[in-house]
């Protein structure tokens, strides 16, 4: 018995993880209100905090700030981190392989 290990995987969380901070770096920048409204820096440690900003991402409340890059970037987030979640059940990140 050997094991494997998913790049495939890995990539798309590691994609996933950029994509995110773009998306908070973009929101920042362009409509403190809202990062204000996330906790700010508290955004990436307080559970609470995340579970706001997903809320906003999933509740599609960005579509009201008619900012296209802002709705690119949130429509990707969530294509990618869809995606991910199908290969962390489908092919973890190691996996054993029976030969």
């Amino acid at each position: 018995m050997s094991g494997s290990f998913s790049w495939i995987t890995l990539g798309f969380f590691v994609g996933y993880f950029v994509i995110l901070y773009i998306l908070i770096s973009h929101i920042k920048e362009n409509h403190g209100n809202i990062y204000d409204g996330f906790g700010g820096k508290r955004v990436w440690f307080s559970a609470l905090d995340q579970l706001k900003f997903f809320g906003f991402l999933f509740g599609l409340r960005y579509i009201k700030l008619q900012d296209n890059k802002l709705t690119l970037l949130a429509v990707s987030t969530k294509f990618i981190l869809i995606i991910a979640t199908y290969f962390i059940f489908t092919q973890p990140i190691y996996y054993d392989v029976r030969i």
